[in-house]
C-alpha cells in the first residue's frame, strides 16, 4: 500500500457513493432487484459492483483473504450498500490514506505494514463478497499441474 493507491481507493469510494445514492434516490433504500427491474436499476447495480471490485483490486491480498466486518453482511439484508455503511467505508479509506502518508513521511515501510493491513481488512469486510472473490482470484498465481 502506498499513498497513490490509497488515494485511488478514496476516488473509487466516492464514485461508489455517487452511484449508490443515485440508485437509492431512484429506487429506494431497500429495493430488491429482480427479473422485472428496470434496465437502469440493473446498470446502476453493475456500476456499484464494478466500483467495489475496483476497490478490492487495490487492496493487498492478505486483506482480501481475511476481511473483517464490524457491520455484518449488508448484502444479506439488501442489494445495495446504504449511506451509513458508505460513511464508514469513506472513513476507513481516509484512515488508510492518513496512515500511508504518515508511514511514508517517517520513512517506514508501507508494504504489508500491520496498521495498514488492519484498515484494509476493514475495507474488504464492507465490500460485497463477490467483488472480493473476483479480486483474490485475479491476483493469485496459477498453479501448475503436477
Amino acid at each position: 500500500m502506498n499513498i497513490t493507491t490509497a488515494q485511488r481507493i478514496m476516488m473509487h469510494v466516492a464514485s461508489l457513493a455517487t452511484v449508490a445514492m443515485t440508485f437509492q434516490a431512484k429506487f429506494g433504500r431497500d429495493y430488491r432487484l429482480n427479473a422485472d427491474s428496470t434496465p437502469l436499476a440493473w446498470e446502476l447495480y453493475r456500476q456499484m459492483m464494478a466500483e467495489q471490485t475496483n476497490i478490492a483490486n487495490l487492496l493487498e491480498t492478505s486483506a482480501l483473504e481475511n476481511p473483517y466486518s464490524r457491520y455484518g453482511k449488508w448484502w444479506e439484508r439488501r442489494d445495495v450498500i446504504d449511506s451509513a455503511l458508505l460513511n464508514e467505508l469513506s472513513a476507513e479509506a481516509l484512515t488508510l490514506l492518513e496512515r500511508s502518508a504518515y508511514l511514508a513521511a517517517t520513512d517506514q515501510n508501507t508494504v504489508n505494514a500491520p496498521s495498514l493491513v488492519i484498515v484494509q481488512q476493514s475495507i474488504a469486510g464492507m465490500l460485497h463478497p463477490a467483488t472480493r472473490q473476483t479480486s483474490v482470484a485475479d491476483v493469485r498465481p496459477v498453479q501448475e499441474a503436477s
